[in-house]
């Protein structure tokens, strides 16, 4: 009878409350059979959305495992974003930024409605999950899917700022918490740095959202990847004296072009490669300009990133390959192989 009813009252909404029992069954039906927005300012009155769902932990093995149910609120929400309706989509986002949870199924139920919405809509409420994320250790279910489909909406409408700041916090590479364990000063596996995403879900990412990315944000994109690569291997050579450059790179990444392995540094320099190759692409003549502040930056990865991105199109940095060819430190090992093949092309 409610869910039949055109024009809802401040009544109708209250009689809800009261006499429909307040369980996932009764309000999974509801609000899954639910299409008109004229409930949303009720329910919101009624404080419908105040209650998320908590995670539940279940003891097992000496441990816990956790579930993180459904929230039939939020799943009504993400599709009340898709309301043409302009004041509909902004109550969708006055409520989705009021919901504090630790329930993943719901952040999920929020990114759909920010994936539903205009993208200058969606940033507010991107901006929003960046908090909740900045929180988190890690991130599971199919949330990196839908961080990865968020970060391409805004900078497809040209959200760039929201989009750069979501892709920051998500692709954060943060310290191994067990760096701590090392027994010595030498390097330690302890030490590899880590991320809120798994290895492969850290590639889905990028992969869902890099191209769209770079297309909006240009250097500042290539910036912003940068930046996440010099902090993993600050963290990979925490125990290296400030003066050194060499970070075994030609060991974790053999050949620039492609990953050596799953680790999150080695992810991040395929981001900076790809996001330096496309930026080439679309511009041959940014070509000296990039490899030049590649070229700045402290680590050695960056200098054997500058030197494959030169071969893609020399004819625009004559005067830089010459500079780079002659300087007799970049025949050494291990720029070797970047720099034969430099000289080759």
């Amino acid at each position: 009878e409610l869910i039949s009813l055109k024009s809802p009252t401040r009544n109708d909404a209250k009689k809800l409350r009261l006499n429909v029992p307040n369980n996932t069954a009764t309000y999974g039906h509801f609000f899954h059979n639910l299409t008109n927005p004229a409930w949303l300012p009720l329910l919101r009155q009624q404080k419908f959305f105040s209650r998320p769902l908590k995670p539940i932990y279940e003891p097992r093995n000496e441990g816990y495992v956790v579930s993180h149910p459904f929230w039939p609120q939020s799943r009504y929400l993400a599709r009340m974003a898709a309301s043409a309706d302009v004041a509909t989509q902004q109550i969708v986002v006055t409520i989705a930024v009021s919901i504090e949870t630790e329930n993943i199924s719901i952040h999920q139920d929020l990114l759909d409605a920010a994936l539903a919405l205009p993208a200058a809509t969606a940033a507010t409420l991107t901006n929003h999950e960046c908090q909740w994320i900045a929180n988190q250790t890690h991130l599971a279910g199919l949330l990196p899917e839908r961080l990865g489909q968020t970060i391409a909406h805004l900078s497809v409408g040209n959200e760039v700022e929201a989009a750069l700041e979501l892709a920051r916090v998500t692709l954060a590479v943060l310290p191994n918490p067990r760096a701590n364990e090392a027994t010595e000063e030498s390097w330690s596996w302890h030490r590899e740095p880590v991320s809120r995403l798994g290895g492969w879900y850290y590639g889905r990412v990028l992969q869902l959202a890099l191209p769209d990315l770079v297309r909006a944000g240009g250097v500042d994109a290539l910036t912003m990847f940068c930046d996440l690569l010099e902090s993993a291997v600050n963290l990979y050579q925490g125990h290296t004296p400030t003066e050194a450059t060499d970070d075994y790179s030609d060991i974790w990444r053999t050949h620039i072009d492609h990953r050596s392995g799953e680790d999150v540094k080695d992810y991040v320099a395929s981001a900076v490669v790809k996001c330096a190759e496309q930026l080439v692409k679309a511009d041959p003549t940014q070509v000296p300009t990039l490899a030049s502040s590649l070229q700045a930056r402290h680590w050695r990865i960056f200098k054997r990133i500058s030197f494959h991105l030169l071969t893609i199109a020399p004819e625009n940095a004559g005067e830089i390959i010459r500079e780079t060819l002659l300087r007799s430190h970049n025949q050494e090992p291990p720029l070797a192989e970047e720099y034969v093949a430099l000289l080759h092309d």
